[in-house]
């Protein structure tokens, strides 16, 4: 087989790549060859061929440091070819490889301004927008405000589960100061490098890949920022709210349209983004609590007048000039709960559709799921929800532990 990789050209390199990690193929000298083959035809192959590859490396967890600097050395003075969607899965890559890779992120910031248009494909934006925010790039608030400005005018025409999910979760996502120093420090990129030509350890990349199916397979690590060793961004977010609060609320009652189509990773997505939602926004008090504060300060008219009444005849009068309202104390609105920009109602639209897809969440998902609980309002989750995730979480348990993520 190795004679055969010696000979193919990079298309056919790429395929075969491809095809080999579908399979989950262990043998080491295979994948030595492909290294070989790819590294002498660096300058010859065609960017997606030479990104898709760089994507197989990543999605199996071969680090090898070497050839990754090599080969993406060779595509940072070629990124002005790239098309959006394969410079989002080249970012995606470098998220999957935990590179503190600055030199190729800042030569891709003037490709992604001039890429970043009105006519770019909508899940391409997303992705980008997602894996951009994850590495903590420079200019990041500048990169999210051309995001939302080519996204905007489109907003209403968005049904795709995952780009709606993608975007909300790159809008929302927190700044690298309220990141704990700990979750930080557990993601850095480590110093074990995979040389052996080890087993792939994740799904497959097919030669249909899709930056939105590559984002699918990278969901375990949706909510870590991936930092330079300096610092990434040169600028910090003016407080700790949410600097696109009216796109946000867009993008939620897009969502809120098309939530039956929401799978495991869209759902997950989406909670990592109420989660951040909750966190940073300050919602203004409920309309109940707020209009009791004000009638103590200034009470209604008649109010006195129905207090001092000694009869039933007397405050039915007393309703005639002032209304029937006068008396009744208004009832607080189950809607009325503070949660800002999420809507009640789509909160129990999630919750529910939780229920159907639980299944298909994998372990780190679910964890990361988990993980968003206690920042959603109790009153928004049905009990019947509640006893679902415990009895998938009974039924999980002995597989979480032990996993990475369960700590």
């Amino acid at each position: 087989m190795q004679k055969r990789i010696y000979q193919m050209d990079g298309t056919a390199l790429r395929r075969s790549i491809q095809e080999t990690t579908r399979r989950h193929y262990r043998h080491r000298e295979v994948w030595e060859a492909y290294m070989y083959r790819a590294a002498v035809l660096r300058s010859q192959m065609k960017v997606a061929d030479a990104t898709l590859i760089i994507h197989c490396f990543a999605t199996v967890g071969k680090r090898v440091d070497s050839f990754l600097d090599y080969m993406l050395d060779g595509l940072r003075g070629r990124l002005h070819n790239f098309r959006l969607g394969h410079l989002a899965l080249l970012l995606v890559s470098v998220c999957k490889l935990r590179r503190e890779d600055k030199f190729l992120v800042e030569a891709a910031l003037p490709v992604i301004y001039k890429k970043l248009t009105a006519q770019a494909p909508p899940k391409d934006i997303a992705v980008l927008a997602h894996a951009y925010v994850r590495i903590d790039g420079p200019s990041r608030q500048a990169v999210l405000d051309r995001v939302a400005a080519a996204i905007a005018p489109r907003i209403r025409k968005l049904e795709n589960p995952l780009t709606l999910s993608l975007l909300l979760h790159a809008f929302t996502f927190p700044p690298p100061h309220m990141v704990p120093f700990t979750k930080r420090a557990s993601f850095l990129p480590s110093n074990k490098r995979d040389d052996s030509g080890g087993a792939p350890a994740g799904p497959s990349a097919t030669e249909a890949e899709t930056p939105e199916a590559a984002v699918l397979r990278d969901a375990a690590s949706a909510s870590e920022p991936i930092r330079f060793a300096k610092g990434g961004s040169d600028e910090s977010e003016a407080g700790d709210g949410l600097p696109h609060r009216a796109l946000i609320q867009l993008l939620l009652d897009q969502a809120s349209k098309h939530l039956h189509k929401f799978r495991s990773t869209d759902l997950m997505f989406l909670f990592l983004s109420m989660q951040q939602i909750f966190r940073r926004d300050k919602p203004p008090p409920p309309p109940a609590a707020a209009a009791a504060e004000g009638a103590e300060d200034h009470p209604q008219p008649g109010e006195e007048e129905w207090e001092e009444a000694a009869d039933d005849d007397e405050r039915r009068a007393l309703r005639k000039v002032y209304g029937r309202h006068l008396g009744k104390k208004k009832k607080p609105s189950p809607l009325d709960t503070g949660t800002g920009m999420v809507p009640f109602l789509l909160l129990r639209q999630v919750t529910r559709q939780l229920q159907n897809v639980l299944f298909e969440l994998r372990g780190p998902e679910f964890i990361k799921l988990l993980s968003t609980f206690p920042d959603i309002p109790p009153t928004a989750i049905d009990s019947a929800v509640k006893a679902r995730v415990l009895e998938e979480l009974r039924y999980r348990v002995a597989d979480l532990v032990g996993q990475q993520s369960y700590a």
